[in-house]
């Protein structure tokens, strides 16, 4: 499944976005309860939905009512081991940057739902992202760093482990139509591939290495030391002591 938005018009985006919007919002879910969390519908479009395309179409007077409906989380999440609860709005995007990104709804969600958790989840980067919507630190233009200012969505849900979201990868980028090779760390040619920032690096070790990779492009430990493995085999990288470098 991809989607060409470039030849949609103004009405058929507007349902390709409220598409982009269930298949991620599912997506979240799929991935939490898959790690061990129960997760519960939770925001109005869960059973409004002829009230979402209202919203959207402005066809609902924009009263503080109103507005507060509008910007419900998404999902309740519950951790049955540590017996609390997180409400969190999923946002999705296609860009391929994690700077300057918009996030145009987050003053009316600091306005009505302080305490929620805002995710994004985008074909670029670590893909996956979340942060307290109260620890956004607000700004006129609605823009902002994903790596600076977002956590990795696993260091915060701390049962889900990097493989899980690893093997979703591919979701995403078909559903944005993106090419596959692009983000294949294995690719040597790939600006997103693991030797093209070993070029970068110089030098660096293992673990240094592994956290940088994962900031540009999202991988799994599995696949990781496959491509250490095969950069090696290759004759393009030595590995000593845990501190990798490239053949000079």
């Amino acid at each position: 499944m991809g989607l060409d938005v470039e030849l949609l018009d103004e009405g058929q985006m507007f349902y390709r976005n409220l598409l982009a919007g269930h298949f991620h919002k599912d997506l979240i879910r799929v991935i939490l309860e898959e790690s061990g969390y129960e997760v519960y519908p939770y925001g109005y479009e869960s059973f409004l939905t002829p009230l979402k395309i209202k919203f959207e179409r402005g066809e609902i007077e924009p009263t503080e009512i109103s507005k507060k409906i509008r910007s419900t989380p998404d999902l309740l999440v519950f951790d049955p081991e540590k017996g609390t609860v997180e409400l969190l709005e999923v946002k999705s995007t296609r860009w391929d940057w994690t700077n300057d990104v918009l996030i145009d709804a987050l003053p009316r969600y600091q306005q009505y739902w302080q305490e929620s958790m805002l995710v994004i989840v985008l074909p670029a980067g670590h893909f996956f992202y979340a942060q307290y919507v109260d620890r956004i630190e607000p700004r006129k233009d609605n823009t902002f760093d994903l790596r600076e200012e977002f956590e990795w969505f696993e260091e915060v849900f701390t049962k889900v482990r990097l493989d899980t979201l690893y093997s979703y990868k591919k979701q995403i980028i078909d559903f944005w139509n993106r090419k596959r090779e692009s983000y294949d760390p294995l690719n040597p040619s790939s600006r997103f591939g693991l030797l093209s920032l070993i070029r970068e690096l110089v030098q660096c070790n293992v673990d240094e290495l592994f956290s940088e990779q994962n900031e540009r492009n999202l991988t799994s430990r599995k696949v990781f030391k496959k491509a250490v493995k095969k950069l090696i085999d290759d004759g393009k990288i030595i590995e000593e002591e845990g501190e990798i470098r490239l053949v000079s």
